[in-house]
């Protein structure tokens, strides 16, 4: 898969450090702290040029990330222990919060320069360096009055290579400061600068290690403890690469409150002191994990053999059975379509609005109020889309693509009309303007507008596409056979479903993902030169559609309404500058409309409808 040649790619680039030279043990401290205090400067400046003066030529550019968040903040990291064959052992960690299928933190090893230290190629975050965590063992304690998340994980890592290095290196997000970490009952050495955690590897080969962290939780919308209620979804687990994992959380809710984890719960029992404490195991490797906790009220459905929920923290009966509802026909509908549902329970967690926009659990969601029931089939298909294929973000959004086009084909299926939540309701022209920026393979950051509306509508309208080329069974025969290609515990891309295309068809589609997946904008259409002669009893429908450059190979939908009330429907072929087309009408044709659906996603549509004046 394309996961295991970015691996190969990656340790190359690590190689080409080491043979720079690191910074030595005896620099002088006073040197690398200015340093790394005017890059920092530069880095919230947004000031790439600047930055020229304190890396590597190898290292930039590079630096795109700087313009993502508003503020960043810069620590040293020392290696615990020297690698093990030599090379840099001091970084600078460039870190601020994220939520979660965002950038991360940014890691950049320290190296000899003619005028003192530099910061070499940055060590990119989907570069696991040689481990993987397969499993976590969280136990969570909440603690209301002061805001703070106490946190044990036991993780399970195994190496990806034979020789793996004496350092393995964590994600984790800066909101939790790591106490200890114990192998054995013996203390591990580890260091910690902002989001990431450098911990000396215990034994060459397959090792756990039990963590012990604690954080303060604050946020917004996302990442909270608050009086009624608590979501932990940033990156509150340690993780290698985002890459996925399997899980037991065990939960320590506080007296009134429930909590509701990811897979199925397998205990549940009192605690101390009121405490009700809830054991949930996920047996299905993911790369995201949520915890919600709160004073909850459960509304429950058995159906199918499945448990079915909602979590209101203001009761509301109406607003349960209409979700309850939703989810139900939901589930029979994608169990339908994609195959059997993974998980015999999912429940829906309902937070006053305190999160900003829903997020999926796999086999439970987090919404706000004002997105129920509309936002249920987009969350719910990320159990197939993200969770049984996991995504990492790290490089596309590729499963929120598939998670948008599953809830509009859940609608036009029930002939449920766009909601709010619905992103695609947009002119041409906006959506010509809102793609120009970034391309769909390359969209992977859910807080930057650009990448959301390439990732999610684009993506999306890139399926619908495809559903027209290759027509809806078909393309549900693709989708199904992109989630059998599934290997447990290793994340997908676009470039896999082109495969699953191209091994369901026994054609070549390279050419409909290449110019829809990494090209930047929309084509382009213009009708023109509409003209009707008789003809042999009937009449003679011709016209031109030109594009713009760059050209893209299209199958148009043509739809003529006659005069006398009847359709006749057809379809052209362009891949140059300008195709005809010629359309044999048995009465007058009244008006000829080219995509009247808007399928196709377009730039700029000029005339693409036009009335036919009896006189052509």
């Amino acid at each position: 898969m394309q996961f295991r040649k970015r691996i190969q790619t990656t340790h190359l680039l690590f190689i080409a450090v080491l043979l720079m030279g690191a910074v030595p043990s005896h620099a002088d401290p006073s040197d690398l702290t200015n340093m790394m205090q005017r890059a920092l400067q530069a880095v919230n400046d947004h000031n790439e040029m600047q930055l020229k003066s304190f890396v590597t030529a190898q290292a930039y550019p590079g630096f795109d990330w700087i313009h993502s968040r508003e503020k960043w903040q810069a620590d040293v990291l020392n290696f615990p222990v020297p690698p093990k064959r030599g090379g840099p052992s001091t970084f600078i960690v460039f870190h601020t919060w994220h939520s979660c299928e965002s950038d991360g933190d940014h890691l950049y090893p320290v190296l000899n320069g003619d005028n003192g230290p530099v910061l070499g190629p940055e060590i990119m975050e989907d570069d696991p360096r040689g481990y993987q965590i397969t499993d976590h063992q969280l136990r969570v304690r909440l603690n209301i009055q002061d805001q703070t998340a106490h946190i044990r994980d036991t993780v399970s890592v195994k190496p990806l290579v034979a020789h793996p290095p004496t350092v393995c290196l964590m994600r984790l997000s800066q909101d939790y400061i790591v106490d200890s970490i114990v192998w054995h009952n013996k203390p591990v050495k580890f260091q910690q600068a902002g989001g990431v955690l450098a911990l000396a590897s215990p034994r060459q080969g397959y090792f756990h290690v039990t963590l012990h962290y604690s954080g303060v939780l604050n946020h917004y919308d996302s990442d909270y403890i608050r009086p009624d209620n608590a979501t932990l979804n940033s990156y509150w687990y340690p993780n290698i690469s985002r890459l996925p994992a399997t899980s037991t959380v065990t939960a320590i809710a506080p007296p009134g409150w429930i909590a509701v984890g990811q897979g199925n719960l397998i205990r549940k029992y009192n605690g101390k002191s009121g405490t009700k404490i809830f054991v949930y195991q996920n047996e299905i490797p993911v790369s995201f994990q949520t915890l919600d906790e709160g004073a909850y009220t459960v509304t429950s459905r058995h159906v199918y053999g499945m448990n079915l929920s909602i979590c209101l923290l203001n009761p509301d009966p109406a607003l349960a059975k209409i979700c309850l509802d939703r989810l139900q026909s939901v589930i029979e509908f994608y169990s339908r379509i994609y195959g059997h549902f993974p998980y015999p329970t999912y429940t829906l967690v309902a937070t006053n609005n305190a999160f900003d926009t829903p997020l999926e659990g796999y086999s439970m969601a987090t919404f706000p109020l004002k997105d129920l029931p509309d936002a249920i089939a987009h969350e719910v298909s990320h159990t197939y889309w993200g969770g049984l294929l996991p995504c990492t973000y790290l490089h596309s959004m590729w499963d929120e693509a598939f998670a948008h086009f599953s809830e509009l084909l859940y609608d036009r299926d029930n002939n449920i009309p766009y909601g709010h939540y619905d992103r695609s309701d947009l002119s041409h022209k906006q959506l010509g303007d809102r793609f120009e920026d970034v391309s769909v393979v390359d969209s992977h950051d859910t807080l930057r507008d650009d990448e959301i509306d390439s990732g999610y509508i684009k993506g999306a309208m890139i399926l619908r596409l495809l559903e027209l080329q290759l027509g809806k069974p078909v393309l549900l025969n693709c989708m199904q056979a992109f989630l059998r290609m599934r290997h447990a515990g290793e994340p997908v891309e676009w470039s896999d479903f082109e495969t699953a295309v191209n091994r369901t068809t026994g054609k070549n589609y390279n050419w409909f993902f290449q110019q829809w997946l990494n090209q930047t904008g929309l084509p382009s259409l213009t009708l023109s030169n509409v003209q009707v002669l008789a003809s042999n009893g009937g009449y003679l429908l011709t016209g031109t559609v030109s594009q713009t450059e760059p050209n893209y190979q299209l199958t148009l939908p043509i739809v003529v309404h006659l005069q006398n009330g009847q359709i006749e429907t057809a379809s052209m072929s362009l891949s140059n500058g300008s195709g005809s087309f010629a359309i044999l009408c048995p009465t007058e044709p009244s008006n000829i409309s080219i995509d009247p659906q808007n399928i196709i996603p377009l730039a700029k549509a000029d005339n693409l409808f036009q009335v036919i004046s009896s006189s052509n």
